[in-house]
């Protein structure tokens, strides 16, 4: 990242695990010249047809290119979900980011001791949060690898590095929040938690504020159009209503308008807009949308400009906002902007697809995207197959109906009340469970999942799980069986069936590790 702008460079990161007709468009759709990468992702970058840059390779040039960036340079291209079914492609400034670096500098007040752990991944500009302020300072960076702890490994990462500034998404830090009665002695390090990219649960904050009422909890909000986080609000208990998402941070300026475009009073709601220098250059070819959400700021300097967020939020008598939702189909799922028109346009370009609508609804107690698709010789698999040759893990839809025709109502608009409800998967013929380890992940996956019950071949994921509820399973695992379980383990061995296995295989590898002496044969009969 630091070399790329040292040689004049954009900064563009692309997350391999995306799809490849994806990659191949914001390749394309950023004008990228060269690929940094490795070993492990060499196949995939030759596989796109660009020309690569091998980091692990060769030697560090001394006398390489040397470029001071101008402030209106670009520093960075970040993509974001797109209503179209193409993502957008965030061009943000050097000056723009200069500035948010400086104000999240001040708000975490760092210094030069602070070991900060970065916990998003680097192709979200969250990262760019926890890096780059960091570093300004001279503090220590702590680089998550390329899986999703569990909350036990945090906690063991923390005591461990002597972490003292962490950023979680909210959904992941309720999971940790559930386990903190056991976690929480191994984190005297911490002395603050940062949190953002979707609403922040109150209810959590008083089990955090039990267990560590010195750790501070600074809960950010802001686009990616805005640079990272727009606004921040410190707590230090648990508010009486809705967590408020603060006041603007650095030199950003908040407006509250009405549909007319005019100020709101205090208490009222409105769309939430956004000025200052902190602001994106727009979107890279997309004249026209950069000028409907970048517009003239009546309020501002000549030139100035506002973006427009979307985003409801009313202003509290204490001039702090609170969030109260969208005025349009954007939502947040596991802490992702997802655009359901997105996934929609890749459904309703399947050959066999007549007609088809992506819309949000709560499965297994969360919100998830559910497809509902009109066409011939339809299945579910092959759906979610061509969803997932385009689309990102968290756009493809969780589940699909299939029907003989959308429901249009007299004017011929989508009848979404019509729409019926996914109905919960559940294999065809249930195998139950057969063995004692086999009948506790089953009883472990009925609970996360909330399922009445499940069969040792279903599949963890079909069944409506995913990554942040694999994170429950793992810790569940570890305290049931005794036993050191990962996140990425589930995703290795996705069945009851095959879970269970392994389970087993763990264990009697541990027992043939003991001393006779240590072995409990009453607690090895079953295996």
């Amino acid at each position: 990242m630091l070399a790329v702008w040292r040689a004049g460079g954009v900064y563009v990161p692309l997350d391999p695990h995306l799809p490849s007709q994806r990659l191949r468009h914001m390749l394309q759709e950023a004008g990228v010249g060269h690929v940094v990468c490795d070993a492990s992702t060499q196949d995939t970058v030759d596989a796109l047809g660009v020309p690569s840059v091998r980091a692990d390779a060769a030697p560090p040039r001394a006398d390489g290119p040397r470029h001071t960036p101008r402030p209106d340079d670009l520093a960075y291209v970040i993509f974001t979900s797109g209503s179209t079914g193409r993502p957008k492609a965030v061009g943000v400034e050097h000056h723009a980011l200069d500035a948010h670096v400086a104000a999240a500098r001040e708000l975490f007040e760092l210094t030069g001791r602070d070991r900060v752990l970065t916990f998003a991944s680097t192709s979200f500009d969250a990262s760019l949060e926890q890096i780059l302020p960091a570093l300004s300072v001279g503090a220590s960076v702590h680089v998550r690898p390329d899986e999703i702890w569990a909350p036990e490994e945090l906690a063991d990462h923390v005591a461990a590095a002597g972490i003292t500034v962490m950023e979680l998404t909210p959904s992941y830090w309720a999971e940790f929040v559930a386990r903190l009665d056991a976690l929480a002695p191994r984190l005297g390090s911490l002395r603050l938690l940062v949190t953002g990219g979707e609403a922040l649960p109150a209810d959590p904050l008083e089990h955090w504020f039990a267990h560590l009422p010195d750790v501070a909890v600074v809960n950010t909000y802001g686009p990616t159009e805005a640079v990272v986080s727009a606004t921040a609000h410190t707590l230090r208990g648990r508010p009486e209503g809705r967590v408020p998402i603060g006041r603007a941070l650095g030199s950003r300026r908040t407006y509250v308008v009405d549909p007319r475009g005019e100020l709101a009073p205090h208490g009222v709601p409105g769309e939430l807009l956004l000025g200052g220098p902190e602001l994106a250059r727009g979107y890279l070819r997309r004249p026209a949308l950069t000028a409907e959400r970048f517009v003239p700021d009546p309020y501002g300097a000549p030139g100035a400009r506002l973006y427009r967020t979307g985003d409801v939020v009313r202003r509290l008598p204490s001039g702090e906002l609170e969030f109260l939702g969208r005025n349009d189909d954007q939502v947040k799922i596991r802490g992702f902007r997802v655009e359901p028109g997105e996934a929609e346009a890749v459904l309703r370009a399947h050959p066999g697809v007549r007609g088809a609508a992506v819309l949000v609804r709560t499965l297994h107690g969360d919100p998830a995207l559910v497809g509902y698709v009109a066409g011939d010789g339809l299945s579910e698999e092959s759906l979610a197959t061509h969803c997932r040759a385009q689309l990102p893990h968290y756009l493809v839809p969780s589940a699909f109906v299939l029907l003989a025709a959308l429901p249009l109502t007299v004017q011929g608009k989508l009848d979404t009340a019509a729409l019926p409800e996914p109905e919960a998967r559940e294999a065809h013929t249930l195998v139950p469970p057969r063995t004692p380890a086999e009948t506790v992940v089953a009883q472990i996956w009925c609970e996360v999942l909330d399922l009445p019950r499940v069969g040792v071949h279903d599949d963890f994921f079909a069944l409506g799980g995913h990554s942040l509820r694999a994170v429950s399973v793992a810790s569940r695992l570890r305290t049931a069986f005794d036993c050191p379980f990962q996140v990425r383990d589930l995703f290795e061995h996705p069945t009851v069936e095959r879970l269970a296995a392994e389970v087993e295989r763990r264990l009697l590898e541990l027992i043939s590790q003991m001393s006779d002496d240590e072995i409990d044969l009453s607690l090895t009969v079953d295996l």
